[in-house]
């Protein structure tokens, strides 16, 4: 399991960067927006990583903090939301708001995010 990436910004994409680690190897990683935005090509980037794995595919998630990284998996072990509206979660919510959210059973702060409705 990869749990750590540092290295240089290859590339930025919408929520994704692609990190040139020392070895020279390029990961693909799906980040909040507002760290994609934090970062430009060729400057230095460390993040925490969550691998999800499904059967036919491998995706990296990365976080600037540990506590961060915790947060989206907590959030992703609600029914309903996988690896993709988790990090929209978090793309939309501020951290502290969001772990406010979390621990208060605020469900109402999460009715902001796009894709979370009443089931979920």
């Amino acid at each position: 399991v990869i749990a750590f990436i540092e290295g240089r910004v290859l590339f930025q994409g919408k929520g994704m960067l692609v990190v040139q680690t020392q070895s020279g190897l390029g990961y693909e990683v799906r980040v909040p927006e507002p760290v994609c935005l934090k970062f430009q090509s060729q400057q230095e980037v460390s993040l925490y990583i969550h691998t999800h794995v499904r059967e036919d595919e491998l995706t990296l998630y990365g976080f600037l903090s540990w506590d961060e990284k915790e947060l989206f998996e907590m959030v992703i072990k609600t029914t309903g939301v996988g690896p993709k509206l988790g990090l929209a979660v978090l793309s939309q919510l501020p951290v502290e708001q969001l772990a406010d959210a979390v621990f208060q059973n605020n469900t109402a702060a999460f009715s902001q995010v796009s894709g979370i409705g009443r089931k979920t």
